[in-house]
Parts: C-alpha cells; sequence; structure tokens
C-alpha cells in the first residue's frame, strides 16, 4: 500500500488527486492509532509493573547517554553549538528508543 501511494502519489506520478492523498494519509493515522490503541490493551499490567524499573533505567540510559555524548563530543572536541548538539543526540536518542 506504501508503495502504491509512492507510485501514485506527489513522490513519482502524482496521479493522485491532493484530496485523495489527504484521506489515505488522515486513515493511515487512524489505523496507527488504533494499532497503539489494541497494543495497549493486550498488555499484561503484572508484567508491566514487573519490569518497570527494568524498562526505566533502560529507557533512562538510551535517552540521556546519547544526548550527553553528543554534548561532550560535538561542543568539548568540535565546536558546535549546544543546541546542534542537542538536536544531535535527540535523533540518536529516539533512534536507540526504537531498538528496544
Amino acid at each position: 500500500m506504501i508503495a502504491l501511494g509512492t507510485i501514485y502519489g506527489t513522490p513519482l506520478a502524482a496521479i493522485l488527486p491532493q484530496d485523495w492523498e489527504s484521506t489515505f494519509t488522515a486513515m493511515g493515522y487512524l489505523g496507527l492509532v488504533g494499532i497503539v490503541f489494541e497494543g495497549g490493551l493486550s498488555t499484561n499490567l503484572a508484567l508491566l509493573l514487573n519490569n518497570l524499573p527494568l524498562s526505566l533505567l533502560c529507557a533512562t540510559i538510551g535517552v540521556v547517554l546519547p544526548i550527553a555524548l553528543s554534548f561532550a563530543l560535538l561542543t568539548g572536541a568540535y565546536g558546535y553549538t549546544p543546541l546542534e548538539s542537542f538536536a544531535a543526540g535527540a535523533a540518536l536518542a529516539s533512534t536507540s528508543l526504537g531498538q528496544r
């Protein structure tokens, strides 16, 4: 479906009208919300609470460590601004959280 949207949509052929593209995008977002909601409904709460401390520790390390290393290396060694260093660290942090 994504390949068809890419081929027939704006990126390549631009055959689909803009209204249709907007409608399909909205439907895709609704589907994504539905999948996330279904995942929340099927979560085992006892298992979640048992693993909560370890999960919070892993998530904290996955966010704080890339940002801290980016600040230390990019600001200190290469002279980037703090905002640029934070942006690079935030990009790395979101990537590391996606792997969990």
